[in-house]
């Protein structure tokens, strides 16, 4: 049985000269009975490479840049798909995505306080 896509583009691009530093979170928030998140995520100089996560699990990568920088995290699973999420960072808060059933959540701390669904599936 063939995978259907799941893409999502996270995009954290700083615009300030000075140093911003932030912490990304990918979360496995599907149901138990899931299938497993694949992901890879990548900037144009930092490969952060494949990984497979269980309902649950996560995956963090920190963010230090001097100037703009783009990082984005594919993900895909057997069972959800999504059309093409971006955000746009442009301050030094923690980034916290959560994959779930009904779509792709946002919070910007962590633990997350106040998620908003930013796509559907």
């Amino acid at each position: 049985m063939g995978k259907k896509l799941l893409q999502v583009l996270i995009l954290i691009s700083t615009v300030s000269l000075e140093a911003l530093a932030g912490t990304v979170y990918v979360v496995n928030a599907l149901p138990n009975n899931s299938s497993l998140l694949d992901l890879h995520c990548a900037s144009g100089s930092h490969e952060l490479g494949y990984h497979t996560i269980s309902p649950g699990q996560q995956f963090i990568f920190d963010v230090s840049s001097w100037f703009r920088t783009l990082y984005f995290c594919h993900l895909w699973c057997a069972k959800w798909r999504s059309s093409r999420c971006q955000y746009a960072k442009y301050d030094p808060t923690i980034c916290y995505w959560e994959a779930r059933s009904d779509g792709i959540y946002l919070a910007k701390s962590d633990p997350p306080q106040a998620s908003t669904k930013e796509y559907s599936w």
